[in-house]
């Protein structure tokens, strides 16, 4: 997703590629909010380590609806 940050130097596909990245989230919100979606996850994450606390971080910021 950083890339094009990366590569693209000229002002008018920097804007344009931003315009492309602000389209898609509006698009994918909107569709979230006409149809919200829950997907499974287990009760608990057992495991330790970075990947792990990243995850419980995810699941603490997202709870689920009863």
């Amino acid at each position: 997703m950083l890339l094009p940050f990366l590569v693209v130097r000229e002002d008018d596909l920097i804007i344009r590629m931003l315009a492309s990245y602000i389209t898609v989230v509006v698009i994918a919100y909107a569709a979230f909010l006409v149809y919200p979606t829950v997907g499974p996850r287990p009760a608990q994450v057992l495991q330790e380590g970075f990947f792990a606390w990243t995850l419980r971080r995810n699941y603490a910021f997202d709870p689920r609806i009863p």
